[in-house]
């Protein structure tokens, strides 16, 4: 099981590479609370493998049974707001969707938007700014469909806010307001849960997901509902009720990263199609759902980046140095290959991932990463099993370059 820091780390460091080298800054979310008195002019209230499964029924989900008549799979793209503050440029014609990350919530159901000082919060003000504006409007021109995320990463927090009914209510008033207010079509669900106590979470969660999606079903029967959940941690976390979620949600995005992270003992793939007996891999991860909902709600989140690690030897999998850990994005890592002619691609045949083995300044690294290679067998991954679509973590990760975006279109 995966440690809830180090998912902390994947969704909010930002990764700077400048020369060469990855700085990063931590945006913690959740820190702050909101009073309803803040706004004045809102209503807030304060893979299977081939051949190996059964065909299952349709969806009678109409927004995902239209995707798939045109055989077209959904492609969706997360925009932190870290690389908004960036002002990336972001194409909305090659996506579906576009998720902001995104919107804290404490565990009474209120939004965050402002500190103690009352300031906006780093993720409101991106939120709220010219920049995600134009995003919205060149959105809608293109049918690209506009989501927000709504975060909690503490067992504690989520537990208060699921269990307790007014809370619950709520932050579904504030969710409904907000969609109102700024226009969006749908919320994307964020709760990253890792359970470590006897808390019945997975009966309050279900209560807590049937009251929401009735909510906002009832306001626009249009409106989106995704949940996110961690790819290893569903495998045996009882907070998860897999098919009680499949039958709340239009749609199921599994993290499809994280396999290895920072603070790994052991360099490796990051999102491996295929892993040893010992291991986890996608196809593990997909092959847990199969029975459990229909697949064709199920998208499979891709990362834009990988880790990289100092090692203790050269060897494929090598060990790792204590706290070397970083980001690599798929930017760094092209700059890299760029500017090093020592470097030399090689390929894990069985993750379908490739890696990186270089000296500097004495040390040796190891980076793990996804590059058009990898992005392609994970799309005709998706293709042969079916599945709704894909994910990217995240928009901006990819630098200018536009191969990885070219795959992706061209093999949805």
């Amino acid at each position: 099981m995966l440690n809830k820091c180090c998912n902390l780390l994947r969704k909010n460091i930002i990764a700077i590479d400048w020369i060469g080298t990855a700085f990063f800054f931590v945006v913690l979310g959740g820190v702050y609370l909101i009073s309803a008195d803040k706004i004045n002019d809102s209503a807030l209230i304060s893979p299977v493998q081939k051949g190996t499964r059964e065909t299952l029924p349709a969806s009678t989900n109409r927004y995902f049974t239209e995707s798939l008549e045109t055989n077209s799979r959904h492609v969706i793209g997360f925009l932190p707001s870290w690389m908004a503050a960036q002002n990336i440029k972001v194409d909305t014609k090659a996506m579906t969707q576009i998720i902001y990350f995104g919107l804290g919530v404490n565990d009474n159901g209120e939004v965050i938007m402002f500190n103690e000082k009352n300031e906006p919060t780093y993720e409101w003000l991106y939120f709220t700014s010219d920049y995600f504006s134009n995003i919205k409007s060149e959105a809608k021109k293109n049918n690209t469909k506009i989501l927000v995320a709504f975060k909690m990463f503490d067992n504690e927090s989520i537990d208060k806010l699921i269990s307790n009914s007014l809370s619950t209510e709520f932050f579904i008033k504030n969710v409904i307001n907000i969609f109102k207010k700024y226009d969006l079509d749908g919320i994307n669900l964020d709760f990253e849960y890792f359970t470590d106590s006897n808390f019945p979470t997975v009966r309050y969660m279900n209560k807590f997901l049937e009251n929401l999606s009735t909510a906002l079903k009832n306001a626009d029967p249009k409106y989106i509902l995704s949940v996110d959940v961690n790819a290893i941690v569903m495998l045996s976390d009882k907070a998860y009720d897999i098919v009680k979620m499949g039958e709340l949600a239009d749609q199921i995005i599994v993290m499809a990263y994280d396999y290895r992270i920072p603070s790994s003992t052991i360099s490796g793939p990051v999102s491996p199609l295929n892993a040893e007996s010992n291991e986890h891999s996608i196809k593990q991860s997909i092959n847990s759902l199969v029975g459990r909902l229909p697949l064709e709600k199920v998208i499979l989140a891709v990362p834009f980046y990988g880790y990289e690690w100092e090692t203790v030897s050269r060897k494929h999998k090598s060990a790792t140095v204590s706290n070397s850990g970083a980001l690599a994005t798929y930017k760094r890592v092209k700059e890299l290959l760029i500017n090093r002619e020592d470097i030399v691609k090689h390929w894990d045949a069985k993750a379908q991932s490739p890696w990186l083995v270089y000296e500097q300044s004495g040390a040796i690294k190891q980076i793990y990463y996804e590059d058009e290679q990898s992005i392609k067998a994970k799309m005709d991954y998706v293709k042969e099993n079916n599945l709704g679509g894909v994910a990217i973590w995240a928009l901006g990760y990819e630098g200018k370059s536009k191969k990885l975006w070219e795959i992706i279109v061209n093999n949805k």
